[in-house]
């Protein structure tokens, strides 16, 4: 009888032990932590979902990847830190952060350094701008996986008047993030740069903190910016992209099958993003007239005047590498 019951034991334990076995066969391998600052309604916000939906779905469950919108795990600079040290595996956000991890990228995010999302690609393919990547990777420890996600221009949006030439700016309050370049170049414009969280611009608007800001297009209407700041310039002076960033660290724990996933989903993603911005664009605007938005045109050659002016400053100051504007805008 003691046998028996000995048996019974010995028998369930090895059949629990065998369930645990072939229930950890078929959880996620790698679990993964996925971070960005845009709000879930956010054209942005909804590529990251879909990225993360074509990679838990295509690695079959090898890589379950869960997002965090919102700023929930940090802002962009902390984020960029937690990639650094291993602490979360994937962020996605825009190419101006980039210039905290690889300062020579700042150029890219001088106003009216590039001309256009099809000029942008021709430096995402040059030497210069590769080797930079690569740069990023062996010694700042981030991996720009995927970096196609082309983005409409930033405008500035401001509370009482258009923008229409740099004069205007002149005691302006604006926004701008806590990139070097950008406080730098929109304060030698002349306006009274405050760096003020993403999350937090509307709200500093409708309270007086600051007059206005600059952003994409696209955030224009799903982050209510046109309700505050009705006074919408189409300046078009920043072309950035979304980029998808993972960690070095965990990167190099992913078999090379698994990263091909990846790599091949980042940039599935993004081309979503890329032939989704426009649609958004013409129905966002349409909606924000309505409601009673002004849209402002400029000469971009008033602007252009100036900013080569300040651009030349920069490089005789050492802020901008000599020449490197010039080679940009040439590519």
């Amino acid at each position: 009888m003691k046998k028996c019951k000995l048996l019974f034991v010995f028998t369930l334990i090895f059949s629990l032990f065998f369930l645990l076995c072939v229930t950890s066969s078929f959880s996620a391998t790698f679990n993964w932590k996925v971070s960005s600052n845009w709000a879930p309604d956010q054209l942005e916000s909804r590529t990251v979902d879909h990225f993360v939906d074509l990679v838990n779905e295509k690695s079959n469950g090898e890589i379950k990847l869960t997002y965090y919108p919102s700023g929930q795990l940090g802002n962009s600079l902390a984020v960029l830190e937690m990639l650094q040290a291993g602490e979360i595996e994937v962020a996605v956000d825009t190419s101006n952060w980039l210039t905290r991890l690889t300062p020579e990228l700042d150029v890219l995010s001088f106003p009216y350094a590039i001309r256009d999302n099809e000029h942008l690609a021709r430096i995402q393919k040059s030497e210069w701008y590769i080797e930079l990547k690569k740069k990023t990777y062996e010694t700042k420890g981030i991996n720009i996986l995927a970096d196609n996600g082309f983005r409409l221009p930033r405008h500035l949006y401001t509370k009482t008047k258009g923008i229409i030439t740099p004069e205007d700016l002149k005691g302006v309050k604006l926004r701008m993030p806590d990139v070097k370049v950008q406080v730098e170049t929109w304060g030698d414009l002349g306006a009274d740069i405050s760096i003020v969280p993403w999350q937090e611009v509307a709200t500093s608007i409708a309270t007086g903190l600051l007059d206005g800001a600059d952003g994409p297009a696209t955030s224009l209407y799903s982050m209510k910016f046109y309700e505050v700041a009705p006074h919408i310039t189409l300046t078009g002076h920043t072309f950035d992209f979304v980029s998808i960033l993972v960690s070095r660290i965990h990167w190099e724990k992913l078999p090379p099958e698994l990263q091909q996933i990846m790599a091949s989903c980042a940039t599935e993603a993004l081309v979503w993003f890329t032939d989704e911005v426009g649609k958004v664009w013409e129905a966002d605007k349409a909606k924000m007239t309505q409601e009673g938005a002004k849209f402002y045109e400029i000469d971009k050659e008033v602007w252009m005047k100036k900013i080569l002016e300040i651009a030349k400053k920069s490089e005789e100051k050492g802020q901008l590498p000599e020449g490197l504007f010039e080679k940009i805008q040439n590519m």
